[in-house]
């Protein structure tokens, strides 16, 4: 595959060497039983856009899971997972997803309910990881927005962390104190384009307006902002014609107020309780939470990150 994608053998099976490092470091914090197999599939780019992913593979005596990464290729001759702390933020992702389902019985047709119709199973897996090691899934949302500027051509500076905090806010669901909006109409008075972040990301869905995390149960719940995945891709569209000047601020907050954006100062609702520590290496986690305290403390941007590992801190005792 690597050859018919005009890519450096060696270089791919250096990338592969990082996932499998990645993968060692998320099991030993994320303590499920089932193992991974890592492959080479840039086809998950041309066939659905899908940096990585995982599916199962059957024989006649077992089952085995398949994680597949599909950078470098022919559209992204790089990784978009440079950094090794970002492959384990993805991995813990992955491995959160399979202990989600788990813990929700969900057969085949309910996932794909879920998934098809909101983003919560998503956000559930991207704050168990959260929860496991804090700056990993940040540098997986940093590598995320460095990757797709570095599509479009874009030079960010350090405008990408406050894209990538208020991301991962939304990614993993996260009480916030930050406007997204604000963040993007900051950015785009430098004078930097960034809508085509948000036209042009290398994810499913950009989740910086996404709500709180909830667990099956309360996907049809108002008032824990938006959910639904066809109202986030609707307020994503929206804040993209506000960038481009193609509405004014406040017909923008209306129309987000309509579908049910805001900012959750103090919600009664605690994401947190969405989280199962059931299959956690608590003590690990500690101490990935106690060094994100001081990475986050860092820099003004990553205020709402600092405050949602303070809290975990306390939950976890």
């Amino acid at each position: 595959m690597a050859m018919i994608e005009g890519q450096d053998l060696q270089a791919v099976s250096a990338v592969k060497d990082g996932w499998h490092q990645a993968l060692d470091a998320a099991s030993k914090i994320l303590k499920w039983p089932e193992g991974f197999i890592v492959q080479y599939n840039p086809a998950n780019w041309r066939e659905s856009r899908y940096i990585v992913g995982m599916r199962l593979l059957s024989d006649p005596w077992t089952d085995h899971l398949v994680f597949e990464f599909s950078t470098p290729n022919y559209v992204l001759p790089f990784d978009c997972f440079g950094a090794q702390e970002a492959k384990t933020g993805v991995m813990l992702h992955e491995i959160a997803h399979r202990i989600d389902d788990m813990r929700w019985n969900f057969d085949l047709r309910g996932l794909r309910i879920e998934a098809g119709n909101y983003v919560t199973r998503e956000q559930r897996a991207e704050l168990l990881a959260f929860a496991c090691d804090p700056v990993g899934v940040f540098e997986a949302n940093l590598a995320m927005i460095l990757s797709t500027a570095r599509m479009v051509g874009l030079e960010l500076g350090d405008h990408a962390i406050s894209l990538a905090a208020v991301e991962t806010v939304g990614h993993a669901g996260l009480a916030r104190e930050v406007d997204a909006v604000d963040v993007y109409k900051a950015i785009k008075a430098q004078g930097i384009p960034v809508d085509r972040i948000l036209e042009r990301y290398l994810c499913t869905f950009v989740f910086a307006l996404a709500g709180l995390t909830a667990v099956p149960e309360l996907n049809d719940c108002q008032g824990l902002g938006i959910k639904r995945s066809r109202d986030l891709t609707l307020a994503n569209g929206r804040l993209c014609s506000y960038l481009r000047g193609e509405m004014d601020l406040p017909e923008l907050e209306e129309m987000l107020l309509e579908i049910g954006y805001y900012v959750f100062p103090d919600e009664d609702h605690d994401p947190l309780s969405s989280l199962d520590f059931t299959w956690v290496d608590r003590k690990a986690a500690r101490e990935n939470i106690a060094r994100a305290k001081e990475c986050f403390a860092e820099k003004p941007q990553l205020a709402d990150l600092l405050g949602a590992v303070e809290k975990l801190e306390k939950r976890l005792g």
